[in-house]
């Protein structure tokens, strides 16, 4: 009987190791997986918000030369009726 325990105590301590060996394994996995998935987090939240701060600045940069371009056009139009004054009428009706 004292022989039989030895084995089952050696059995149980080889056992014991390999599930050791597996736990670290796993829990190694978990923290990658972890790290991991606060990285992806950050590739995506971070050029959001990089985004907002800048994009607004760079977007005027790029449509002023648009915008001059436009009010230059907006000045070429011909003044409407309603935009006459009392002095232009007078020297129309000469």
């Amino acid at each position: 009987m004292d022989e039989e325990i030895k084995k089952l105590l050696e059995k149980n301590i080889t056992l014991t190791d390999e599930i050791l060996k597996r736990t670290k394994k796993i829990n190694r996995f978990v923290i990658f997986q972890q790290i991991f998935g606060v990285i992806k987090i950050l590739l995506i939240v971070v050029p959001l918000i990089l985004g907002i701060i800048y994009l607004p600045r760079l977007l005027n940069q790029a449509l002023e030369p648009y915008r001059e371009l436009l009010e230059i056009k907006d000045n070429l139009k011909a003044p409407s009726l309603n935009d006459l004054t009392p002095d232009m009428l007078k020297f129309l009706q000469k």
